[in-house]
């Protein structure tokens, strides 16, 4: 398996041969930062539960 850092992230290249088996590939990525934009109405957790059992 080869992997690079681009401009665009990590990019994994898996062997062209993948073989017989009965696994998936899966991959652990842990970064430092968000990915992605939460997409909620609202955004503060403390009135988001607010009336509601924590």
């Amino acid at each position: 398996m080869e992997w690079n850092i681009t401009s665009k992230g990590l990019e994994i290249i898996p062997p062209s041969n993948l073989g017989k088996s009965i696994y998936a590939w899966t991959f652990k990525i842990i970064t430092d930062s968000n990915q992605h934009t939460p997409n909620a109405l609202q955004t503060d957790a403390n009135k988001a539960l607010k009336g509601t059992k924590k």
